[in-house]
């Protein structure tokens, strides 16, 4: 399985399923084909991306804070653009 995640303020960031369940259970999302990052939800999950924690687990070899990186870049652009939403969709 890959899963996009896409923001029309940032490049997408596409993540195998292993990636992609971490990144639901970090975020507190349920995992699903397609889903939604509200506006709202922006600073609480930027925070839970940004845990310290994160830096001691590794996924294949590579620090998690690592592999979260596009992700909260991501994040941080919809907010200085005034992005409403950013969407995740399964692809395969």
């Amino acid at each position: 399985m890959i899963v996009r995640f896409y923001s029309s303020s940032s490049p997408t960031f596409l993540v195998n399923q292993e990636l992609a369940l971490e990144i639901y259970k970090i975020m507190g999302k349920e995992h699903t084909q397609k889903g939604i990052i509200c506006q709202n939800d922006f600073d609480s999950i930027s925070e839970r991306l940004s845990n310290p924690n994160l830096k001691n687990i590794k996924l294949g070899g590579v620090n998690m804070d690592i592999r979260l990186f596009p992700l909260k870049k991501m994040i941080k652009k919809a907010k200085l653009s005034d992005d409403k939403f950013i969407t995740w969709e399964q692809l395969r």
